[in-house]
Parts: C-alpha cells; structure tokens; sequence
C-alpha cells in the first residue's frame, strides 16, 4: 500500500522512484495527454497513416483500388505522329474552362519525320473522351497542323496562386540529363518558358538538409543499394527547391530494405502535386512503381543491372516530404490489367485529379513488361475512386472501436465519410483521458446506416459546440461492414454541400 501511494505521489510530481534497484520515471497525471495530442482544427482528418489514431481495437485498416475505366484506354496512338503514346502523362482541371489539359508523349514510328518522342497535349470536357486538337505549334513535314508542343512536361499546375498571369501553369520536367529538375511556366499550358536551366544530376549536388517548407518538389529515380548480382538497384529520391533554379535537400526516401523480396526495387515515385502548400489534406501523396524484376531475366551487360520484370503502383504517404511510407506495402493500388489488357506488363500511375465527389486517376499502361519494351504499344488510361477514398476502416469480424489522439474541438458541428450501408456507424466524444462525455455517449448518437461523404453527426440531446475549446477524443463505434473513411470537425452551420 506505501508503494502504491509513493507511485501516485510521483505521478503527480513527475518524479523518479526506486523500484528493485532500477529507476523509473513516472509521468504526471495528464503527460501522456499530451505527447499524444494533435492538431485537427477544421481540416479533413483522413486514415492513410496513424497521425490522428491512438487506439483501434477489432479494426483494421482497407485499401481501396480505383475502379479502372470501361472505355480504357481512353488515349490511344491514332495520328500518324503516333506509333504509341506513353508518360511523362499529367493531367490538371481548370475550372476557368471547365476543360481538363492533357499533356503526354507521342512516341513516332522509327524511320519516319516523327521518330522519337515529342510531346504533345489533349483536352477534355469530362476527362474521358479526349480530342486532340490541331495547335500550328511544331512543324511536321513542312506542317504544324498537329497537336505537338515544343517542351515536354512531367506534371502540370494550375497555378491560381500566382497573380502572374503568365505563371497560370506550372510544369516540372526532368532536365537535360538523367535524375535532373526544370521548371517551367505558361499563360495558357501550350506555350512554356523555362525558368532556369536544368539542375543537373541531383545525386550530385550539394548534400543540403532536405527543407519541409521549400516550394517545389522533385521526385526521381536513384540507384539504392545493390540487387543480387551486386549491381545498382533502383530506389527512389527527393529534392526541393525555392526557385525552380537552385535545388537542395537530396534525400533517399524508398529503397528495398533486408525485409522486403530479393527481386523487389523502386523504379520512381509521382507526387499527388509537386508544389509543398498543396498538401491533399495535410498529405503528400505518391504513386510509387515498385519494379518486380525478373532474376532469371534480361540484365544490362553493361553494368549487370535488371531490365526485365512487372511494375504497378503502390500509394505512399508523407506529412512533410521527407519522411514516407508505403500505405500497404506489397498491395498494390492500381494493379496490372489481365493477362492479354492494354496494361497488363506495366502500369505508372501519374496523376490524380479531383472533380466532384470522384478522384481520376491517369496513368500509363504497357502490354509488356519492362525487358519487353520495344514490343509494347503503351497508352493512357483512366481509374476512378470515391473522394477520400483510399483507405477505410473496418471491424475484423462483427465490431470495432477506433479512438482518436486527443484534439482541441475548435468547431461545433461534426462530419464523416462513412459507407455504413452494411452495418452501423456511432460516435462517442470523450475526454483527453477518455471517460465518456454526458450527452455524447455511443448510445445518445443517432445511428448512421447509410452512404455518403458528409455525414453530419448528431446526438440525441446534445450540442457540440457547448465543447468548443475543450480537449476531446472520439470514439467511433463500427459493426457489421460498416466502412469509415474520414472525419471533418466544423463551424456549426447548414450541412456541407
């Protein structure tokens, strides 16, 4: 009993105690409340990593696969410039329009007035059906009826930040040489001015701490340890920079580690949007390409390195650029096709446009594998995903409880993103400790049973808003195949459109 209330006084006073001879350091009362606390404010909270988790209990976390397109692929090589079409593939919404921008790479056939890649742009009214327009840009034969551009872009912006009226558009490209960086800006996105020459081979430059809060960032690929034959195998790196000019912070962000298969390397990552103030709700997303390399394939005889192999994409996940992780490692989020598919040897996910409660998704797809390329005849094709709905959270079996880190309630109104059509959805608000609330128990919430992205949550008998400024946790309750994707505090008010 001494011993007992010794721990308790130390507790309170954060002071160490002897206990058989070995120090402990107990914490005071309310120490762990806030290590563990986090910022949530009014912005969308989604599941993708455990920032705003403490605790899930018979539940587990889903990824969800974008459901590919019927109509794919949706750009096929059908100009006579055109032998196949591939990536660099970007593609951005301007609402000023209302017309989606394409941009990718024609590749013509050997031999002909267009061999080789040349860039070249498409538009869209609803992002599947596609036209590509004749723009007199580049000449071809003595004609510039085509729809090729003079520089090729990587990933395109739209800029509405920028009062530049020139700087509309944004657009990273690789440089002059391999693993580089060049930044260029448009008025319109078909006419682009450099903003300095290329940085050069960013495994080169100069070893500076990688910068959080740069501007712009650059994902590329770089060699990371060595595969079974002691060659190169390929990872993936990150730099940042200020200016499009003067470029920093190189750091390895994927490499395949003791853990992971003797085959496995990373063959580059695309960022959800390279410019570090446009986080997707406090995430940087990635679409990783890990390269499953065939060991009893083609090598280069060069330098011994794996040329043949499958590649699909994987979702990673990042809260300040530097530090990732894979979401769920080995499962991928845009699979190959089936056997005989347009994308059934390679697919590069590129880029994610949000439009509506959808999330697009373009990407490259290949018939062949990697050490069959010169056979392929790759296109572009389209996947499409509920908004916010990479990951849910699940029950294991019949139900499951999942409990937030605790946060300050700065508004007064509560929203989910929930498929509850198989199950049910509560939620509780407790404590920082977590003891349960008067009012706002799991038994005075009204039961959410259905599906839809903004679930406005209510109790029977209580206001949220008497808890503004409080220290809170929630408490979501799941059974059934109730799924929950995402929560959102609000300022009390009519229920978000």
């Amino acid at each position: 009993m001494c011993r007992k209330r010794a721990i308790e006084v130390c507790a309170r006073a954060g002071a160490a105690i002897l206990l058989g001879g070995i120090a402990l350091m107990v914490r005071p009362a309310g120490a762990a409340v806030a290590d563990e606390s986090v910022a949530v404010g009014l912005g969308k909270q989604l599941f993708l990593d455990d920032y705003v988790i403490a605790r899930m209990r018979g539940v587990q976390r889903v990824l969800h696969t974008p459901r590919k397109h019927p109509d794919n692929p949706i750009v096929r090589a059908d100009r006579p410039w055109e032998l196949f079409v591939r990536s660099p593939v970007t593609v951005a919404y301007d609402p000023a329009q209302r017309l989606f921008h394409m941009w990718y790479h024609a590749y013509g056939p050997p031999g002909g007035p267009a061999e080789g890649a040349h860039a070249a742009y498409a538009r869209s009214h609803d992002g599947v059906h596609w036209e590509k327009p004749a723009l007199g840009l580049f000449a071809l034969e003595g004609s510039t009826d085509n729809n090729l551009l003079n520089a090729g872009m990587r990933s395109v912006v739209i800029n509405s930040d920028d009062p530049n009226p020139a700087h509309r558009f944004l657009g990273l490209s690789g440089g002059s040489v391999p693993m580089s960086a060049a930044g260029y800006y448009s008025p319109d996105g078909l006419h682009w001015t450099k903003f300095a020459e290329s940085s050069g081979d960013l495994r080169h430059a100069p070893r500076t701490p990688p910068n959080p809060n740069a501007r712009f960032l650059f994902l590329s690929q770089t060699w990371a340890g060595r595969n079974a034959w002691g060659a190169g195998r390929r990872g993936v790196m990150r730099a940042d920079s200020e200016n499009f000019a003067d470029w920093g912070g190189y750091r390895a962000i994927f490499e395949a580690g003791p853990d992971d298969p003797p085959n496995l390397e990373f063959y580059s990552m695309e960022p959800a949007d390279f410019r570090l103030a446009h986080s997707y709700h406090g995430l940087y997303l990635g679409f990783l390409w890990p390269f499953h390399t065939d060991l009893e394939g083609k090598r280069n005889p060069v330098n011994n390195v794996a040329m043949s192999g499958t590649i699909d994409a994987e979702l990673a996940v990042s809260r300040d650029t530097v530090h990732w992780q894979r979401v769920a490692p080995g499962t991928p989020f845009l699979p190959l096709g089936p056997q005989g598919a347009f994308d059934s040897g390679m697919v590069f996910l590129c880029s994610m446009v949000e439009r509506g409660d959808r999330l697009y998704f373009y990407y490259d797809g290949w018939d062949r594998g990697h050490g069959e390329i010169s056979e392929a005849r790759p296109a572009i094709g389209l996947a499409t995903l509920r908004l916010d709905g990479f990951v849910s959270l699940e029950p294991k079996a019949e139900h499951g409880t999942v409990t937030t880190k605790p946060f300050v309630l700065e508004g007064g109104a509560l929203e989910v993103s929930a498929d509850a059509g198989r199950g049910q959805l509560l939620v509780a608000v407790v404590d920082a400790e977590g003891t349960p609330i008067r009012g706002f128990a799991a038994r005075d919430c009204r039961r959410i049973t259905t599906d839809a992205l903004r679930h406005r949550v209510a109790w029977e008998a209580a206001d949220l808003g008497r808890l503004k400024g409080k220290t809170v946790r929630l408490r979501f309750y799941l059974s059934g195949g109730a799924r929950l994707y995402a929560f959102q505090v609000r300022a009390p008010g009519p229920r978000a459109g």
